[in-house]
């Protein structure tokens, strides 16, 4: 009596590690590309809800008489935002009266501050690319500079080291319209 071995030879063990192999790629790229999607969807929410903060801020402005810069107005965010002569966030600690109304905040983490204050979020920024979501930068606005009038802030956490005019991905508000916009490059 003949016994007959079953189960699979050499080359066909071979064969399927190859093709769980391309599986696992295809998987791998697919999973990639979501949590990428993830990102850039959580930065259209941080957009949109920086945009919506803005909004609540000009609207408690113009409630209280909507008449030019305001340091510390009541009311909002803890009453330490100070308002552009538009009616729009600047900052917090500018000085009052207000020596040059139209810039954002005072130092280079004016825009750290405003993160801060306008969002509740989780997402993380600093002035470094030093392992947070984001990246502030505080200037002026590319077409028509009038004062330090924007903040860009550069998502990070994609892995993106280019600088804030040439990253992929990036929120930038501008104080003098009251505009937040995300501009995928």
């Amino acid at each position: 009596m003949h016994l007959k071995q079953q189960g699979f030879t050499l080359v066909e063990l071979i064969i399927i590690v190859i093709v769980l192999a391309i599986l696992a790629a295809f998987a791998v790229e697919k999973f990639v590309s979501l949590r990428n999607d993830a990102e850039i969807s959580q930065a259209r929410a941080l957009r949109a809800a920086y945009q919506q903060s803005v909004d609540f801020s000009h609207s408690r402005w113009l409630t209280l008489g909507g008449q030019g810069s305001q340091n510390d107005m009541p009311g909002f965010a803890g009453g330490q935002l100070d308002i552009n002569l538009q009616g729009y966030p600047l900052g917090i600690d500018k000085r009052s009266p207000m020596t040059a109304p139209k810039n954002i905040g005072r130092r280079d983490k004016a825009c750290v501050e405003l993160w801060q204050t306008l969002l509740d979020t989780a997402e993380t920024v600093s002035l470094n690319d030093d392992g947070s979501d984001y990246q502030a930068y505080r200037h002026e606005a590319p077409v028509n500079p009038d004062g330090i009038t924007h903040c860009s802030y550069v998502l990070r956490s994609l892995g993106d080291d280019k600088g804030r005019e040439q990253a992929d991905h990036v929120i930038i508000y501008d104080s003098r319209e009251g505009t937040v916009n995300f501009q995928q490059n």
